[in-house]
């Protein structure tokens, strides 16, 4: 059964009757900050085993677990020092950190004693979250399905087996970035991963072309844009020679000028020098610790051996650099 989530005056009589719901064992769909989810109490084993059935998920795949604020996700995971500015920078938000278990908390844990939490940025689920210490949730979705962005993408078999359903009107469409907190450096497991160069028509296009060939398959979407780009142009006429020539390919490249709504849909920002990443943290102060410099001199206006040294240094950098802060 679907209820409206427009009208600001009943969000108190709506929280009372899901948590009802979810006290009881039962698996609600309701809006987040990103797509619709489904979402019962973490602490119900019988409530998120309802889950996977209703989705057709595997059971080897676990949930991820909002939780309240950053205080509430050290009861379940455990923060090193040198991520907790990172963390709370981008919480409450669409980020999912994956940290060291601190909990065995069955069908939220991994094997390999890990969780992932996340913060949402939703007034819905923090009034939920007010009342559950931790929620198990997934994307509303038939397993392998597209992700549900408005009430009328739900689909009809998963809402007739909910006990409750939540019209939040269309959502954001972005699911969650995934940061893999478990090693020396996050790394980035899903999301969006952006290169940025002055023109975006030489540079960041290699490299974006050059990291799509890496990544053939993977949950991070690779792009580009300049600084001082014109929307639309192609990429240089040397660029394209030297990626032909080792292999790789643009298919419908067209430039984009860099803007802040860009910048905001990216999670992690590799720049081809150090004054672009000043520039960029000055304007996005949130993606502090997510902006790399690759420090790759600008081969516009030089023979076609200086564009093929270019590649080079770009993959080179890749490698040392881009592969070592994502999870392929």
């Amino acid at each position: 059964m679907g209820f409206s989530f427009s009208a600001r005056g009943k969000v108190a009589d709506m929280i009372d009757l899901l948590s009802d719901t979810l006290r009881k064992g039962e698996v609600v769909v309701v809006p987040t900050d990103t797509v619709y989810g489904l979402v019962c109490d973490g602490r119900s084993d019988a409530a998120k085993e309802k889950i996977f059935h209703l989705k057709g998920r595997s059971f080897s795949k676990t949930l991820i677990g909002f939780v309240r604020d950053i205080d509430s996700a050290k009861n379940f995971g455990m923060i090193a020092d040198r991520f907790f500015s990172f963390v709370r920078k981008r919480w409450p938000g669409r980020s999912t950190f994956v940290l060291p278990a601190k909990t065995s908390l069955k069908y939220l844990v991994t094997e390999t004693d890990t969780i992932a939490l996340r913060v949402p940025d939703f007034l819905l689920l923090r009034e939920l979250n007010n009342r559950f210490d931790i929620l198990a949730s997934t994307s509303a979705n038939m397993s392998g399905g597209k992700s549900a962005t408005s009430f009328s993408e739900l689909p009809a078999k998963l809402l007739s087996q909910v006990s409750l359903a939540v019209d939040g009107e269309k959502r954001g469409g972005k699911v969650s970035a995934i940061w893999d907190l478990i090693e020396k450096e996050a790394r980035l497991q899903r999301g969006n991963l952006l290169f940025v160069c002055s023109g975006n028509s030489c540079r960041s296009p290699m490299a974006e072309a050059c990291l799509n060939h890496i990544l053939s398959r993977s949950e991070i979407t690779v792009s580009s844009a300049g600084m001082n780009a014109v929307n639309g142009t192609k990429p240089s006429i040397a660029a394209l020679q030297v990626l032909r020539e080792a292999g790789l390919s643009l298919p419908n490249f067209s430039s984009r000028r860099l803007t802040r709504e860009i910048l905001e849909e990216s999670d992690l920002v590799f720049t081809m020098d150090s004054f672009q990443k000043r520039s960029l943290l000055s304007r996005a102060p949130c993606l502090e610790g997510a902006v790399v410099s690759l420090h790759i001199s600008d081969p516009l206006g030089c023979d076609i051996g200086y564009y093929r040294r270019t590649l080079e240094n770009i993959t080179d950098a890749i490698y040392r650099s881009v592969l070592t802060r994502i999870v392929q």
